[in-house]
């Protein structure tokens, strides 16, 4: 009894199990009545203790809150077209929630934006050419939204003609041995193509970024821009068989008056003898070049800074120029009585006299001219900015006719069956019948 007293008179707690045994054996033995009050007050705290902890003392296991689960809507289904050359789509959403009946959500989203509103369930919309984003998400009617769902679409252009399916960034074409031969620049190959199946029977590897490529002296021949070389191919084998260096960064090659012309970025044109697949001759202009043609006597080459120099092609030596056509001038063809020269951010392709070396008048098709040829009494221009390839009337300047081809046409070389035009950014090139 002593031991208790001096056990409450300190006030630390003591052991619940020891509290109450000492409670009930105070009781019994004790004969004091503070004593017996303070043991019965202890007992009774033991037994409201007791009925809440168990008999023996001991405190329950500790269980975890209860955790409630906020139900919210599940991401939408979206059903429509991913990829389409039709510029007007309709797309439906559906979306479920636990408990909750499907029409009783609604959706919100955006097209190209980043603000969502709210939506119909079926959606119809009208797209441009190029690739969108559609973002959906689902809203019950406490507001709760459900993950956004990201839907990429791409609207293609429809073509006309047939498009046969290439390497990557066919930048141009040129026909030969009965294939047409496109010089793949983004995976540094060279596809040929056989025109009355519209399929490729073989794929060449070359060297590195492949530009320009012409046929001539039986051999398909392509620049190697990245090495400085000219490759030839021969057609029986779809081999490389010579390697040509001309250094600098070859990009166009023509063939005429019996010889492989080569613009050069290093400002220079050179002469490649097919016999002997050796540069003969050299002429140097100062200008980075980019595409040729032989015509009037003359090898015509084009510069990245808007003009268009011309070379004797029995010399090799620089006859005329700069003859001032527009910023960057990519391409350029002959006609019966004029040389044409397409200017890409000049918007424009310019007619100039080969009698003055003039530019003498100027079509403007309406968008980037990025190709020019001219087949039979037909001018062509390609737009690389709009898809487009247009025939022109060479007398009057005016568009006579629109073709529609692949992303960002390039180069066009005039085939057994029709024109084929490089679609460098749809991996295709396409036959048309102009």
């Amino acid at each position: 009894m002593d031991a208790l007293r001096r056990l409450i008179a300190t006030g630390l707690p003591l052991p619940r199990g020891a509290h109450c045994a000492g409670a009930a054996a105070f009781k019994r033995r004790s004969g004091s009545l503070l004593v017996l009050a303070l043991a019965g007050l202890l007992a009774g705290l033991c037994a409201g203790a007791a009925a809440s902890t168990g008999r023996d003392g001991a405190f329950p296991e500790r269980t975890e809150p209860r955790v409630v689960t906020v139900s919210r809507p599940q991401p939408p289904r979206v059903f429509g077209p991913r990829s389409s050359s039709s510029t007007r789509l309709v797309y439906r959403f559906t979306a479920g929630e636990r408990g909750l009946a499907p029409s009783r959500l609604h959706f919100r989203c955006a097209v190209d934006a980043q603000s969502l509103h709210r939506c119909p369930r079926v959606l119809r919309l009208r797209l441009r050419v190029g690739r969108h984003l559609l973002r959906v998400q689902a809203v019950d009617p406490r507001g709760r939204v459900s993950r956004l769902v990201r839907i990429r679409i791409t609207i293609r252009q429809a073509q006309d003609g047939v498009s046969v399916r290439v390497g990557s960034q066919p930048i141009n074409t040129a026909y030969g041995a009965g294939s047409i031969w496109v010089a793949n620049y983004g995976d540094a190959t060279l596809s040929r193509i056989d025109e009355t199946a519209n399929r490729v029977t073989a794929t060449i590897r070359i060297g590195a970024a492949p530009y320009g490529i012409a046929f001539g002296a039986g051999a398909a021949w392509v620049t190697d821009s990245i090495n400085g070389l000219v490759l030839r191919i021969d057609p029986g084998s779809n081999a490389v068989v010579a390697r040509v260096a001309v250094g600098g960064s070859p990009t166009g090659l023509t063939f005429g008056e019996g010889a492989i012309w080569v613009a050069n970025r290093d400002g220079s044109v050179e002469r490649i003898d097919p016999g002997s697949n050796t540069v003969t001759a050299r002429a140097a202009f100062g200008r980075p070049g980019i595409a040729e043609v032989v015509g009037f006597g003359s090898v015509w080459v084009t510069t990245e800074d808007g003009a268009v120099f011309r070379i004797n092609s029995t010399t090799g030596a620089l006859a005329a120029g700069p003859v001032p056509v527009g910023g960057d001038v990519d391409d350029v063809t002959v006609g019966p009585d004029a040389v044409w020269a397409a200017s890409l951010t000049g918007r424009s392709v310019a007619r100039i006299d080969p009698a003055s070396n003039h530019v003498v008048g100027r079509v403007e098709p309406g968008g980037q001219a990025s190709g020019v040829i001219y087949a039979g009494d037909r001018l062509l221009v390609s737009l690389y900015d709009r898809g487009l390839v247009q025939r022109i009337d060479p007398a009057s300047g005016r568009i006579v006719k629109t073709f529609r081809v692949g992303f960002s046409p390039r180069g066009m070389s005039l085939g057994g069956t029709g024109v084929w035009v490089s679609n460098q950014h749809s991996g295709t090139v396409t036959r048309l019948h102009p």
